[in-house]
């Protein structure tokens, strides 16, 4: 019997994700086995979907599973020794300044949306652009803008850029609610995410740079412009 106990109220994508690597490594799930539907899997662990999403996408990045679309997720061989380069990368961002993580943001996530415009099909951008207009906010830290981004980097297809995202955004949340948390706030990271989904739908590369480069000036912008007025400059 699989254990698909409910994680308490409390948790986060984290824990979701290292209850599901609790279970590969006590072999209760084992390589090729298929996971539950997103819907049936959340319920059981007692989480949203959203949460769940993160928590695979974590996984996903880390080369435990595999999600194959309308056929579901899978457990992938483990390989032995992949932590070291994933902790010396989060060690990296950690001692970063918050300008250098913008900076690697932006040159990443560009490069990911040049290839969403190739790769991503018109019915996954469509599902993005309905979640940004929802406004779906996740419990806790499992939030839409985290979704957003890594979504927008899973769309690129390319898994080195995913690992670092979801190294990096940790780092970035608490900056991000304690100085950009507002209802004003919001509306525009509504419009600049969605002013990136409607260039690449549109299969226009470089408006699509353009769009996330304006988003990452205009996060820059905003952060600036909180802690300069809260240290009188």
């Amino acid at each position: 019997m699989k254990d698909f106990r409910p994680l308490d109220n409390k948790c986060r994508s984290e824990q979701a994700a290292e209850r599901i690597m609790q279970m590969i490594e006590r072999g209760e799930l084992r390589e090729g086995d298929r996971l539950p539907n997103e819907q049936d899997f959340a319920k059981q662990l007692g989480i949203s979907r959203g949460i769940l999403r993160e928590g695979l996408a974590q996984l996903k990045a880390q080369g435990i599973i595999s999600r194959k679309p309308k056929d579901g997720t899978y457990i992938l061989p483990q390989e032995k020794g992949k932590s070291g380069m994933a902790e010396s990368t989060q060690r990296m961002i950690k001692a970063s300044s918050f300008r250098n993580i913008m900076e690697m943001r932006d040159a990443i996530e560009q490069k990911a949306a040049v290839l969403a415009v190739e790769r991503a099909t018109d019915e996954e951008l469509e599902e993005l652009r309905e979640i940004v207009l929802k406004q779906e906010q996740y419990v806790g830290e499992d939030d839409l803008d985290y979704y957003f981004h890594y979504r927008l980097v899973e769309l690129s297809g390319n898994s080195i850029f995913m690992g670092i995202v979801n190294t990096y955004f940790g780092e970035i949340r608490d900056i991000r609610d304690n100085n950009l948390n507002t209802s004003d706030h919001k509306r525009e990271v509504q419009d600049e995410h969605l002013a990136i989904i409607d260039a690449i739908c549109r299969r226009d590369r470089a408006a699509a740079v353009a769009a996330v480069e304006n988003h990452m000036n205009r996060i820059w912008e905003r952060w600036h412009s909180r802690n300069s007025a809260e240290n009188g400059d």
